[in-house]
């Protein structure tokens, strides 16, 4: 392990700017699964879906669910651009806001507005809607039960954070922020000059946490400073101005007077806005050091406890309750820690080789051809290709606080054209850049995008993904990429397979228990010590406070890969010599975005289908 390794890629997702619902909470005494009252009643009762009743039903479910789409997807302007490259086409053509609204107030009218969407959702006969829209009615209410419980605890939400948070994020989304008309030029210099207002409102929803003995301690403040002082260099080693001329000259039809013009508009901005935001961002952290008194994680505070358990319904979509999701995760980390003491036991070299070995490609390209050749034969084409990938790297000035790399998630109407961004400071290209682009490239994020994006599914399903889904599936193709043909011993590679799931599980067991079971930072010290070897004390101090900084990041990852690697042994055990495994990742595809609770609804039909 190394100091500060982040074992995981992040998928940089638009979650920071998407106001769904505010922070809410199933509380421990409730079930964590789905309210299905209305389609509880109406399951067993059979319409013909195409006589005028049923059409007349089906028609209002699609204006309900396109209500809210067109509603979430102009919350902000940033959001909505990454979202749509044509918004018109779905009759949008204004926004709520420039960069979104952070407040307390705000959180909590949106669980308002969530309840009385679950309401009315329960009113609809879901025996008379079709296959696609009863798929899309089991997933909106999933997600709208899980978010449902919000009250008094919208302030343990985290806006800011070392790696996730949005002060570390923007950059990246205003530097990715393509041009295609002068409008858009426009609208990005706004954004650019409303950075000041949006942490003014954050630090406003900071103080307020503080007042309520939720403030973060000393440590992380630190950690957020540091990865705010990127952002407050000069124009010149700025990390948006690096992209600017360059989007600028994608755009047809500009003089060489007005692209000066643009520029001196956005060195003005950076210089009067963006750097002032940040340094006066790091200045109103700075007044709230020692406010923060919790040393330990979420469930040091009087409900993080039961806000943590949120979290991981939320984030990893887990069909399991925490206590059997808890068990679940020391089975499997024990099992790979006995299969890695085999192979080693069996094959001694492998100790020598995990250190020294290499993949038979290590270019992007190369890397990414490998990939593609590799997953052919277990997983299913994409309807219509893999479209056009575009590699690019982080800008210097945020490398040190982002991670190895990360997918930047299509719009809907554009979904052709990706990008790739690698962290060069971060990833080695002999080793870890194969399974770096397998997570994010392919057979992992990129490809589960395409698949399901061109499969043209209701949009609403692109706003309810389940981060645990599609980190898990990331996850499970970065490992499943190990045994591709690529130069490795085949020993070796389930060497490394098992070996970096047993890392991640580490890490969602340290997760877990720092944030669920409160142990402290000498606990964790004392369990590396005695379980791995580790003595290096900053190695598990950095880890304690990544996992206080994220509660529930690495359960995305681990918690998702983990229920797909359960679904495909009781698949395998299921249907024995009838298990293929190209229609099991068929099946898992197919159920995207949908979180594990959802999944569980339709695999014993997949199974059943299996067996004729």
């Amino acid at each position: 392990m190394k100091k500060r390794n982040r074992f995981l890629s992040l998928l940089l997702s638009l979650v920071l700017i998407l106001q769904l619902v505010g922070c809410s909470l199933i509380s421990v005494e409730k079930s964590n699964k789905p309210d299905t009252t209305a389609k509880d009643t109406e399951e067993y009762q059979y319409y013909d879906k195409s006589d005028a009743e049923s059409i007349r039903i089906q028609n209002e479910f699609d204006e309900f669910t396109n209500s809210i789409f067109c509603d979430l997807a102009k919350s902000s302007s940033l959001y909505l651009h990454f979202l749509l490259k044509n918004p018109e086409n779905y009759q949008i053509t204004d926004t709520d806001s420039l960069l979104g609204e952070y407040s307390l107030i705000q959180m909590q009218e949106n669980a308002a507005q969530n309840e009385e969407l679950q309401n009315q959702l329960t009113q609809i006969p879901y025996s008379r809607l079709t296959t696609e829209q009863q798929f899309l009615y089991n997933v909106l209410s999933d997600y709208l039960t899980i978010e449902s419980s919000c009250s008094g605890l919208e302030l343990y939400y985290q806006p800011l954070s070392e790696t996730i948070g949005i002060q570390a994020q923007l950059p990246v989304l205003l530097s990715e922020y393509t041009f295609s008309d002068k409008q858009d030029i426009e609208t990005y210099l706004s954004l650019l000059r409303a950075i000041p207002s949006l942490f003014e409102e954050i630090m406003t929803f900071e103080r307020q946490k503080a007042e309520a003995g939720l403030a973060p301690n000393n440590t992380s403040i630190d950690r957020i400073i540091e990865s705010c002082e990127a952002a407050t260099s000069s124009p010149a080693g700025n990390p948006l101005t690096e992209t600017f001329e360059q989007r600028l000259e994608q755009v047809e039809g500009l003089s060489e007077e007005e692209k000066e013009a643009y520029q001196e508009q956005n060195t003005q901005a950076i210089t009067d806005n963006v750097i002032p935001a940040y340094k006066t961002l790091i200045q109103n952290l700075e007044a709230l050091r020692n406010t923060g008194k919790n040393e330990g994680g979420l469930c040091g505070y009087t409900d993080g406890k039961r806000y943590y358990e949120y979290l991981v319904l939320s984030n990893s979509g887990t069909s399991y309750t925490m206590e059997e999701l808890y068990k679940q995760i020391q089975i499997q980390l024990d099992s790979d820690l006995r299969t890695i003491s085999g192979l080693v036991s069996e094959h001694p070299e492998l100790a020598e080789q995990i250190n020294t070995y290499n993949f038979s490609v290590s270019e992007p390209s190369d890397i990414l051809a490998n990939l593609k050749a590799g997953m052919s034969a277990d997983f299913p084409a994409p309807k219509n290709g893999f479209g056009t990938l575009t590699l690019k790297y982080v800008p210097k000035a945020l490398e040190a606080s982002l991670s190895p790399a990360f997918f930047l998630i299509p719009p809907l109407d554009d979904c052709q054209n990706t990008v790739i961004y690698i962290n060069n400071m971060s990833v080695e290209k002999s080793h870890s850049l194969y399974n770096t682009l397998a997570h994010e490239g392919l057979p992992g994020h990129l490809y589960q995008t395409l698949y399901f994006l061109q499969k043209d599914p209701n949009p609403l399903l692109r706003l309810l993904s389940c981060s645990g889904y599609s980190e898990g599936w990331a996850t499970y193709a970065e490992y499943y990429a190990y045994t591709f043909d690529n130069g490795l011993d085949e020993n070796l590679q389930q060497l490394l397979m098992y070996n970096s799931s047993a890392i991640l599980g580490l890490y969602a067991l340290l997760d877990f228990n720092i944030n669920y079971n409160k142990w402290t930072q000498k606990e964790v010290a004392d369990y590396l010590k005695s379980r791995y070897g580790i003595t290096d004390a900053e190695i598990a101090d950095d880890i304690f406070y990544t996992m206080i900084d994220c509660p529930s990041n690495y359960l995305q990852y681990y918690v998702g890969y983990l229920e797909i690697l359960n679904l495909k042994k009781e698949a395998k055990e299921t249907l024995g010599d009838a298990f293929d495994i190209k229609e099991f990742h068929t099946f898992i595809l197919d159920m995207a975005p949908a979180s594990f609770r959802v999944i569980r609804q339709y695999f014993s039909s997949w199974l059943l289908s299996q067996q004729v």
